[in-house]
């Protein structure tokens, strides 16, 4: 466990801080969920919305270790990933506030700034919420050509199935593009 997920596990300020689910138990997958990395070459963060109040099945110790996270794998290799959240804890209903945003920006700028991720995908209503503004910024480490936002894998796997197919060749046309600009920049 890095110095960053160690510093986010002691927090007391993160709402919810006191639910079982958010206090760290490596054997059941319990903690609140910061960046995880498969390599230390890994340049593309992926980032949820927040970490389900149902883990299953244990141990699930990290951010889109399940099904939500698959396709990206497939797609850029677990090498290249780096999961996270922007609320690094569980909600009692998964519903998350503009508090919970602001604590969760705090450690998620940190988390971006320690990686400098060359892409980073946001995933979801919330995430592009809180990222676009920042995207505009113009910030020491910038954000703007490097975000692409998409739908939440959720709303594919559990509302709108039919659609899956098309949502993978979003993320194999984002995977395309982000290798042109990396080859390109060599």
């Amino acid at each position: 466990m890095d110095t960053l997920c160690k510093e986010l596990q002691k927090c007391d300020v993160c709402r919810f801080n006191s639910l079982l689910i958010n206090k760290y138990n490596k054997k059941f997958g319990y903690g609140k969920y910061g960046c995880h990395t498969y390599s230390q070459k890994a340049k593309v963060m992926i980032i949820g919305q927040n970490p389900s109040h149902v883990r299953y099945p244990p141990p699930l110790d990290h951010s889109l270790s399940g099904r939500q996270g698959d396709l990206f794998r497939e797609i850029f290799g677990k090498e290249n990933l780096i999961m996270t959240n922007l609320v690094p804890y569980s909600t009692i209903d998964n519903e998350i506030t503009y508090k919970d945003i602001g604590h969760g920006l705090f450690h998620l700028l940190k988390q971006i700034n320690r990686y400098k991720p060359e892409l980073i995908i946001g995933l979801g209503k919330w995430v592009r919420e809180a990222l676009e503004p920042l995207s505009q910024l113009h910030m020491a480490y910038k954000l703007k050509d490097r975000i692409i936002f998409l739908a939440h894998p959720d709303y594919y796997l559990v509302y709108h199935h039919p659609g899956i197919e098309e949502y993978r060749q979003e993320i194999e046309a984002v995977h395309k593009r982000y290798l042109q600009k990396i080859t390109t920049s060599i």
